[in-house]
């Protein structure tokens, strides 16, 4: 990879649309880049939509990290 893009997401379904095709329409000098795309757990639809990007472009990967909770007691 000579770019790596990473874009950090949390619950941004109504833009993550738009920024994801926008980051694809970029006349980049670059032929060997990839999108990098971590989600924190979102509870709307972004995963989903950013899953359906990824079964269109191989150069977007998609990493999901779900937030373990844990309680203390004293």
């Amino acid at each position: 990879m000579k770019l790596s893009i990473i874009l950090p997401v949390y619950n941004v379904e109504k833009h993550i649309s738009k920024c994801i095709d926008s980051l694809l329409n970029q006349d980049l000098n670059f032929k060997d880049y990839e999108i990098i795309i971590v989600s924190d757990g979102s509870k709307d639809k972004s995963e989903e939509i950013v899953n359906s990007y990824c079964n269109n472009y191989n150069n977007i990967n998609f990493l999901s990290y779900t937030p373990s909770i844990r309680f203390m007691s004293l």
